[in-house]
C-alpha cells in the first residue's frame, strides 16, 4: 500500500512569553529561540514542540484579560485577550521536545487579540481542519497579517460573548439600553466592506464588472459606497434590499449569511447615485 503524502495543512503556532512567573520574551526574541522551560510539564508539550518544522509561523503571546468595549456596551465586564509581542518563522527543530530555532520580528507595541484565546503553553493551530475555521482564520490574520479583528461583530454576534455581556448578572455591568439583536446586520456589512477592500485594484476591479452589471446596471467602474449603497436605498422594502444583498453575497462570493432584518442601517436618498458625467471630455 503507497503511503499517505498527502501536504502537511499550513500549520501555526502561539507560544507563551511567560513561563511560570517570569517574561522571557526578551531572551526568546534576542536568542532566535523559543523553548519549555517548564520541567514539570515538558512530557506534556514534548509532542507538539518536535511537531513545529521549518517554514511555520509562530507567534509569541502574552494571557491577560482587559475591559471591552469600556463605557460603551459593557461596563466593569472582563474578557479574555492574548497580546502579540512577536512572530516569526520557525528555521529548524532541535528534536529534543523541547526547543526550537525561530526568526522572530518584533512588534513596536504588543497586539491585543480579544476573545477567542488560549491560554495554554502551545496553541496549535491549523485552521483548514478546525472546527473551528472562520475563528482560527481571523486569529492567523490578525497575527501575521496584521488584519484588525472586527471586535463589535465577536462581541455583538457570537452567543458566547454577546450572552456574556448582555446577561452577566454584576451591579452596574450591563447597558440595559442596548439591544444587540438589532444589529445582527453587522457581520453581513462588515464582511462585505472588507471585502471590496480587495477591489481597489482597477484591474481586478475591471475583471468583476460583470458580476455586478444586474446590480447595478451598465457600469464601467463602481466604488465600494455605490456597492454598500446598492441594497439600503430609501425606496426599497425589506425583501428588496435582502434580493440586493443576495447579489452583493454572490458578486463578492461571501459566505455569510443574509441578514433577516436592517432594523437601525442607514439608507441613502433614491435619487441616482451614478456619477453620470464622463470625465473625459
Amino acid at each position: 500500500m503507497a503511503a499517505n503524502t498527502s501536504p502537511r495543512p499550513p500549520t501555526y503556532w502561539f507560544v507563551n512569553a511567560w513561563l511560570g512567573s517570569q517574561d522571557f520574551s526578551e531572551e526568546f526574541i534576542n536568542g532566535g529561540f523559543w523553548e519549555n522551560r517548564l520541567s514539570e510539564n515538558r512530557s506534556a508539550y514534548s509532542a507538539m514542540v518536535q511537531e513545529m518544522a521549518p517554514g511555520d509561523q509562530i507567534a509569541l503571546k502574552i494571557g491577560g484579560q482587559r475591559p471591552a468595549f469600556v463605557g460603551a456596551v459593557v461596563r466593569h465586564s472582563w474578557f479574555q485577550t492574548i497580546a502579540i509581542a512577536a512572530t516569526g518563522t520557525v528555521i529548524a527543530n532541535v528534536g529534543d521536545g523541547i526547543r526550537a530555532n525561530v526568526e522572530w520580528t518584533r512588534e513596536p507595541e504588543p497586539r491585543v487579540w480579544s476573545f477567542y484565546t488560549n491560554f495554554r503553553l502551545i496553541w496549535k493551530v491549523v485552521p483548514s481542519v478546525s472546527s473551528d475555521p472562520d475563528f482560527q482564520s481571523a486569529l492567523v490574520a490578525f497575527a501575521f497579517n496584521h488584519e484588525p479583528q472586527r471586535v463589535y461583530s465577536w462581541l455583538a454576534l457570537r452567543d458566547l460573548w454577546r450572552n456574556r455581556a448582555q446577561n452577566r448578572e454584576q451591579s452596574g455591568s450591563l447597558r440595559a439600553d442596548v439591544d444587540f439583536t438589532q444589529f445582527v446586520w453587522a457581520w453581513f456589512f462588515e464582511d462585505a466592506s472588507f471585502k471590496l477592500r480587495e477591489f481597489v485594484d482597477p484591474t481586478i476591479r475591471n475583471q468583476s464588472l460583470s458580476a455586478f452589471e444586474g446590480l447595478l446596471g451598465r457600469v464601467t467602474d463602481y466604488d465600494p459606497f455605490t456597492v454598500m449603497a446598492s441594497w439600503n436605498r430609501q425606496s426599497f422594502d425589506v425583501d428588496m434590499r435582502r434580493d440586493r444583498a443576495m447579489r452583493v453575497k454572490d458578486a463578492l462570493k461571501l459566505r455569510t449569511p443574509l441578514p433577516e432584518h436592517f432594523a437601525g442601517v442607514a439608507t441613502v436618498d433614491g435619487n441616482s447615485r451614478f456619477c453620470t458625467v464622463s470625465p473625459n471630455p
